[in-house]
């Protein structure tokens, strides 16, 4: 068999399908091409998360050097009606509730950033 090389620029999605009992990972490389990489859950529970918890702990960052970060292709907002929260939930991630003052100093935080990442002069790669 032929080894084949994917080489990955992001991390865009991360599942973990129930019924199927398998986590999936889905990267995307320079072109836009997408590699969906499916695990049974025991596997990447077993062998994969140990090597990823070492590999992040044995990693150095130099001050100014990206850090990884995972892509959001899908968002829903809501609000609880039993409590004074909003309710946010990205990818298929956990539902994430948030108190309705930090919810304000949330949105105003990503307001602000995307303001300066606006105005920055645009970075090409090569």
């Amino acid at each position: 068999m032929q080894e084949t090389r994917f080489n990955a620029q992001l991390l865009i999605e991360t599942a973990a399908k129930s019924q199927a009992q398998t986590f999936e990972m889905t990267f995307v490389d320079a072109e836009g091409n997408r590699l969906v990489v499916s695990l049974p859950v025991r596997v990447a529970a077993d062998a994969l998360a140990p090597v990823l918890h070492t590999l992040s702990n044995a990693t150095k960052r130099l001050p100014g050097q990206p850090t990884f970060s995972k892509n959001v292709a899908r968002w829903r907002v809501g609000r609880s009606n039993e409590t004074p929260q909003v309710l946010f939930q990205m990818n298929d991630d956990a539902l994430y509730g948030m108190h309705v003052d930090d919810a304000r100093k949330f949105s105003q935080q990503i307001r602000e950033e995307t303001e300066i990442v606006v105005r920055r002069p645009r970075v090409t790669q090569q």
